[in-house]
């Protein structure tokens, strides 16, 4: 019962994350420090379902890259720093995301996304798939 509460609390996380950086994305003005953060805690939550040794977070997001590949289609990379919660230090290595984002056709949630975090030689999909 609790396994099935704490994976419907993570998973209802990342529709909040999903959701704010669909309506970041859907303005025709980008504000790249607000998707940054929206980045941020997307991966800090997305990370957790990842096949990882142990659970993971992503402390920021720097040097967004966003290219528009079609009206609801975008194509991202961004330094994320990330870390093992277990860490006692809170030590965080940077690491590349790569990935293409769409978004739905009301332009509110995220439709699909595919994005790859790699550091040290690893590597962690993050996905959505519809």
């Amino acid at each position: 019962m609790e396994y099935q509460q704490s994976r419907r609390r993570l998973n209802n996380c990342i529709r909040r994350s999903e959701g704010r950086i669909a309506l970041g994305l859907a303005k025709s003005r980008w504000h790249k420090k607000s998707l940054e953060n929206d980045l941020e805690w997307l991966v800090t939550w997305a990370i957790k379902k990842a096949n990882t040794q142990e659970p993971m977070w992503c402390g920021s997001t720097k040097i967004l890259d966003l290219k528009r590949l079609q009206k609801k289609r975008f194509s991202i990379s961004a330094i994320v720093d990330i870390g093992f919660e277990s860490d006692p230090n809170n030590s965080l290595s940077p690491a590349q995301l790569s990935g293409i984002i769409a978004l739905n056709g009301h332009e509110n949630k995220l439709k699909t996304y595919y994005l790859i975090v790699a550091e040290n030689g690893a590597e962690y999909e993050l996905r959505k798939q519809t």
